[in-house]
């Protein structure tokens, strides 16, 4: 666990992969990181591989970059926020990319676990969103969602008190859609509990 944590950085221009370390490999890591240090971030990680995780699963990000309010707070109002959030883009789609071809060949050996990606943005202490990023879709779907995040962002109302992060998905027409996590648990007790 230590060398786990070792790779964990903090400061105001890092941005932070969480990934289970079979589908990510050093090279991957090594050219996300290539990729993000061209814009003055920096890449903090943690393999969740070995790690007991109590989620849901269709509520949960199997590999995710997590992107703190400075560098949030950069992306939509700093000088080089272009350059950075393309760079987060090209990062994430790399990302999302890799987890397609894994989930494609889990597939053909018959061992099909729905993969996803996704975004954490914090916004500030009280508001942070989660974007989930399924494999199944296109990369036209996932260019366009990357390409209204910022939008998204800039819309969302600000917390007052703290609360969990709100999940989003993309819809057919690549916008972001929120579900209400709390909702969707109670039709699925709902619907365990008819059977």
């Amino acid at each position: 666990m230590t060398e786990k944590y070792s790779t964990i950085k903090r400061g105001p221009n890092v941005i932070h992969l969480d990934y289970f370390g079979e589908l990510l490999t050093d090279a991957d890591i090594a050219e996300i990181d290539s990729n993000i240090s061209k814009v003055g971030l920096e890449l903090s990680r943690f393999d969740k591989n070995g790690v007991p995780y109590a989620s849901i699963e269709d509520f949960y990000l199997h590999i995710a970059i997590f992107l703190n309010d400075p560098v949030v707070s950069n992306i939509i109002l700093g000088i080089s926020a272009g350059a950075m959030w393309d760079s987060i883009k090209i990062s994430s789609l790399f990302i999302w990319k890799r987890l397609k071809e894994r989930h494609l060949s889990q597939q053909k050996e018959k061992k099909s676990k729905k993969l996803n990606f996704g975004l954490h943005l914090k916004l500030n202490d009280t508001t942070a969103l989660d974007l989930k990023i399924d494999g199944e879709l296109s990369e036209k779907t996932v260019l366009a969602a990357l390409d209204k995040v910022v939008d998204l962002v800039r819309a969302t109302k600000i917390n007052e008190n703290h609360q969990p992060a709100k999940f989003f998905i993309i819809n057919d027409q690549s916008d972001w859609s929120e579900i209400d996590v709390n909702e969707e648990l109670r039709k699925e007790v709902l619907k365990q509990k008819k059977q």
